[in-house]
């Protein structure tokens, strides 16, 4: 009965880990790569970031964005791809599935593995990221943690092309549900760190050794217990502008407004119940105006479009509302459930 999402297990305290990995939080220089255009990724590093200041104040933490460390070209594909994902799902279904898992999967050795990423390596990524190597070989940290996919396969394959010193640790921690091809590089890394069983399961699957796999919960911040129907509730609505006789429904679509908004929007427009819908949008001001298009249509809700929001204000909603729907995001998903939120 144990359900992962209802804790933050603190990082780096397995005890069955050995010394190497036991030691990270003692004064050492620690690098978080995360990515910025996911709110998602910004959010884990705050936590991981809260989590290992408090197990160890004198611990040195730098956390770098990849896109501020990757070429031109480079940094363009990362900041579109989740629109082109939207408009081209299926190539990029074929990208993921090829890119490794055709020459990873088919050899069984860890040399042919390693041959297999040097390939993809030594035609893309050694160019790609090559200002993130020179600032990891600036930096000289004790440990690299990765919270991105191209993070991981960067450092994994820095890692076994004897880019990094052997003395450094190197880890992955993975916050999709899902993970697709590209987190196979995790296979070469120190250590992986996952949110629940079965995506540890998944990574057992890719061949990633289960000894060096750990299930630690998902790097949330301690949630706000959804609100039942109390009149700090009803106070709470009423200093967003809400009716508090009305049920709230928050539709969220992510930091980059990506999924069948348009689509799910429009079914809440139809229920027959009266309803107060606060769509948050994030950064995708034309979705936001499409919304309010729809919102011009005969309905009988109180409708609130709201673009990026803070992250204090998105928990004030989600712990006042009745229902919340969003997209399968692991990282929103795990904190809707730490608040017990429908």
């Amino acid at each position: 009965d144990e359900i992962y999402a209802f804790k933050t297990h603190p990082l780096f305290q397995d005890p069955e880990l050995h010394e190497k990995q036991r030691a990270l939080n003692q004064g050492k220089k620690i690098v978080l790569i995360s990515e910025g255009i996911a709110g998602g990724h910004r959010a884990s590093d705050r936590a991981i970031f809260g989590q290992l200041m408090m197990q160890d104040p004198t611990a040195q933490i730098v956390i770098l964005d990849i896109e501020d460390y990757a070429t031109t070209l480079t940094q363009r594909w990362l900041q579109r791809w989740p629109h082109r994902v939207g408009r081209y799902p299926n190539l990029y279904h074929a990208l993921y599935e090829f890119w490794l898992t055709e020459s990873f999967e088919k050899w069984s050795s860890e040399s042919h593995k390693s041959q297999a990423l040097r390939k993809v390596g030594d035609k893309w990524l050694d160019h790609a990221f090559a200002p993130l190597k020179e600032k990891l070989l600036e930096l000289s940290p004790d440990v690299v943690l990765t919270l991105h996919p191209s993070a991981t396969l960067a450092l994994a394959y820095f890692r076994v092309a004897g880019m990094l010193p052997p003395t450094q640790t190197h880890l992955s921690l993975i916050t999709d549900l899902d993970p697709h091809s590209l987190y196979q590089a995790a296979y070469f890394l120190d250590h992986t760190y996952v949110g629940s069983p079965p995506t540890a399961e998944a990574f057992t699957r890719m061949g990633v050794n289960p000894a060096h796999i750990t299930v630690s919960g998902m790097p949330i911040h301690p949630p706000k217990i959804r609100l039942g129907d109390t009149p700090e509730k009803i106070g709470q609505k009423r200093a967003l502008g809400l009716d508090p006789q009305r049920p709230l429904v928050v539709l969220m679509a992510g930091s980059t407004g990506f999924g069948s908004v348009q689509q799910a929007f429009q079914e809440l427009l139809a229920v027959q119940e009266a309803l107060s819908i606060v769509v948050v949008t994030g950064r995708n001001q034309k979705l936001k105006e499409e919304l309010r298009v729809l919102s011009q249509r005969p309905h009988n809700h109180n409708i609130f479009i709201e673009s990026f929001i803070t992250q204090p204000k998105l928990h004030t909603y989600t712990k006042i509302a009745e229902v919340v729907e969003t997209k399968g995001g692991g990282l929103s998903t795990y904190e809707l459930l730490a608040q017990r939120v429908p």
